[in-house]
């Protein structure tokens, strides 16, 4: 070759012309590991191009002239090559370089580093550590070797050692925040909630462009901690910080409708629709806390603003459809749901709400086959057992029915409606009279004020034969649950059996002038009038 014999000098500006070429091609900062991902095409003509050049070369006159330059030259060369193999995905190859270039060198935190990336990259964790001890030999405090070894500890499950390290780093540099959040992250896989809390409270005594993150952080991890009111200040501190924070007016929001605070929901979510007007989540949590309120006019209004800008959403499609089933028009959520669930065939929630659509038309026969299919997609489903459950009560498939209440309640114990339903049918059907006390007693405990829980209560005091005590309840209950016919029904057979029937008669009147088509209580009212 051309070059064999030429001077150094000849050998060096054809490697720095190489080296700022390859500099061109790469991207201005490293990764974690000490190498990028470049253009893999380009990196194979470099690595042919050293390649070539390292194997028709010698140099032996330089060898004789300068070792040391000749070391340089090798330290060079096995290090570009290196670099390029790594940048390939070529780690073994890699790591053989680096190893060749550390033959020609002093100890080299730059070499350790690189050498540790690549057995990082094959998850050779245990000569990746010896590298890393490699680094900390030459300097102890290295952030980036220690922030490597960390990551390493997790990997592997070591997360008190992980923490170690972070710890570590944090005595050395307090404002690293990559740590100081990495350090938090552990504690809260490993349930150290207040610690988390700690390290959190710590950083926000510190100015820091990421304050608003932290603060929503901090505010999840009260929560966590059952400081609710601490997690709203929280929550505030970061919408204070960064006034367009979605997910911060959300939060808010959410912890208001948990306490049926539908008004203060809605104020968190208006205002960050004022903020970010485009926001999907924002728009969906507005709607569902109008459904709250029931009021489904509005409710509509924001899902279909969603519909504007994604006529595809499949949560604002199903909403609809919700408002469509809570207004009693089971065929206008049907034929939303129909064009639904052609989106996303598996969907469960949409199967569910489908079943609920045919029950509420009478066909319990379809309504349990898509609220089985729903639950075969999603069996961790309390409310789609409490559907499935109403669904065969209501077509007489009892022993079933109370089998899947008592599992809707097994997966959620709070689940109100399940309880009551169980109770009020063990009432109808003549079942444990005892137990469905406790049951309905258990759902009032979770909704006090329930208008229809405390129907249920006193309509089992009435089976139960006692007549004062389920009286009371019922006209409590039709105070907060406003004239409903099933209610007025209960009161006028209360009265009845009181001999109280004038107004017996008169509450069933009542009921009927809400509901004309009760037979049973046209049947009831004409049976009384004959017995006089």
């Amino acid at each position: 070759m051309f070059l064999r014999g030429r001077p150094t000098i000849i050998l060096v500006c054809l490697f720095f012309t190489a080296i700022a070429s390859l500099s061109d091609c790469r991207p201005a900062q490293a990764g974690l590991f000490g190498h990028t991902d470049t253009e893999p095409g380009r990196n194979n003509a470099f690595l042919d191009f050293f390649k070539n050049l390292w194997n028709a070369s010698d140099f032996s006159f330089d060898y004789k002239r300068d070792p040391a330059l000749d070391r340089q030259r090798k330290l060079y060369a096995h290090y570009i090559m290196g670099v390029m193999f790594a940048d390939s995905g070529q780690y073994q190859e890699a790591a053989e370089e680096f190893i060749a270039a550390q033959g020609q060198s002093q100890p080299s935190i730059t070499l350790y580093s690189r050498l540790a990336g690549c057995y990082i990259s094959q998850k050779d964790y245990t000569k990746a550590k010896e590298c890393i001890q490699g680094i900390l030999s030459i300097a102890p405090d290295d952030a980036r070797a220690r922030l490597l070894l960390a990551f390493i500890y997790v990997e592997e499950n070591k997360f008190q050692e992980a923490a170690g390290q972070y710890e570590k780093i944090i005595a050395a540099d307090p404002n690293n925040l990559f740590a100081t959040l990495s350090l938090a992250d552990i504690y809260v896989f490993e349930k150290k909630v207040q610690d988390a809390a700690d390290v959190y409270e710590k950083m926000l005594k510190e100015e820091s462009p990421y304050a608003p993150y932290i603060s929503f952080n901090l505010a999840y991890l009260y929560l966590k901690l059952n400081r609710e009111d601490k997690a709203i200040e929280s929550f505030e501190k970061a919408i204070e910080l960064r006034p367009d924070y979605v997910e911060a007016y959300i939060a808010l929001g959410i912890l208001a409708e948990l306490r049926n605070d539908y008004d203060k929901a809605l104020g968190y979510y208006t205002k960050g629709i004022e903020m970010n007007p485009d926001s999907p989540g924002l728009h969906m949590a507005a709607a569902r806390a109008y459904l709250g309120k029931k009021d489904y006019d509005k409710a509509l209004q924001q899902y279909n603003m969603i519909l504007e800008r994604d006529p595809q959403s499949l949560r604002a499609n199903i909403g609809i459809a919700t408002i469509h089933i809570e207004r009693k028009e089971p065929d206008k959520a049907l034929s939303v749901l129909r064009e639904t669930i052609q989106m996303q065939e598996d969907n469960p929630f949409t199967l569910m709400l489908i079943g609920v659509a045919h029950s509420d038309l009478k066909e319990y026969e379809e309504a349990i086959v898509n609220l089985k299919k729903s639950i075969d997609i999603n069996p961790k489903s309390d409310t789609a057992y409490f559907y499935l459950a109403a669904a065969q009560e209501r077509s007489g498939i009892y022993d079933e029915a109370e089998k899947n209440f008592r599992k809707a309640i097994e997966l959620n114990p709070r689940n109100a409606e399940a309880l009551n339903y169980l109770g009020y049918m063990f009432a109808e059907q003549g079942g444990d009279l005892a137990e469905a006390i406790i049951l309905v007693k258990r759902a009032l405990t979770i909704e006090p004020n329930n208008g229809a829980f405390i129907d249920s209560l006193g309509w089992v005091y009435y089976k139960n034969g006692q007549l004062q005590k389920a009286r009371e309840l019922i006209e409590r209950a039709l105070l907060l649950y406003g004239d409903d016919p099933v209610i007025l029904e209960h009161l006028g057979d209360i009265l009845y059996d009181l001999k109280e029937t004038d107004e017996a008669q008169r509450i069933w009147r009542k009921a009927l002038s809400i509901d004309p088509g009760q037979d049973r209580i046209k049947n009831k009212l004409d049976r009384s009038k004959s017995q006089r």
